[in-house]
């Protein structure tokens, strides 16, 4: 594996989780099943963070050149040992 391609695959890795992903702060309830009779729309919010299974992907490996999912596996990892990534219940975010 080059360093060209790590590189690449570190700054995609950060650029991906910074972009986020959405979660369901509250469910929304359809006019049919409100009590009131009006519907309630869902909330949302954005959050940074991302699944592992998005980084390790094929669009992971066509965008930043790397060869396996092991290659991406093991970078992920190095990454998290010099403390630039952290992961918890496999949602891995900047720290």
């Amino acid at each position: 594996m080059n360093d060209a391609a790590r590189s690449k695959y570190r700054t995609w890795v950060i650029a991906r989780i910074r972009k986020g992903h959405t979660i369901t702060l509250k469910a929304g309830i359809s006019k049919k099943m409100s009590p009131a009779g009006k519907a309630e729309k869902a909330v949302t919010q954005a959050v940074e963070g991302i699944g592992t299974n998005a980084l390790l992907g094929k669009v992971a490996l066509k965008q930043s050149g790397m060869r396996s999912e092991a290659d991406c596996t093991d970078e992920l990892r190095h990454m998290r040992d010099e403390g630039i990534l952290g992961v918890t219940n496999k949602v891995w975010w900047v720290r």
